[in-house]
């Protein structure tokens, strides 16, 4: 999710110093692996929003669609690098972004 979600469709200007990803249930801390710090963010609805599968080196990995990204920035600039960030974010996202779904996805938000 957000800035992590943005590196996979090459909407990140730098690489993010933090791996964000969402989770359908509440985690009590971040955790941190020497200069490696992974986020947790809870979205209750997890498993009804569309995703992507990318390959990676250990199998797949399920990232949110570009239209669900750009909502997850705008939900979250204080996680995002703030709204100047998320709108550079967004701007490089521009082109994958469907604007059919992402107003269909923001009437169920």
């Amino acid at each position: 999710g957000l800035l992590t979600a943005g590196v996979f469709y090459g909407a990140a200007h730098q690489r993010p110093a933090v791996f964000q990803f969402f989770v359908d249930r509440k985690l009590k801390k971040d955790l941190n692996f020497g200069r490696v710090r992974i986020e947790y963010f809870y979205k209750e609805s997890l498993a009804e929003l569309p995703t992507k599968d990318f390959v990676v080196k250990t199998g797949y990995l399920k990232v949110s669609t570009p239209e669900v990204t750009a909502m997850d920035l705008l939900q979250k600039p204080h996680k995002s690098g703030g709204l100047s960030n998320v709108a550079t974010v967004i701007a490089e996202l521009i082109e994958s972004i469907d604007a059919a779904k992402l107003i269909l996805l923001a009437k169920q938000v």
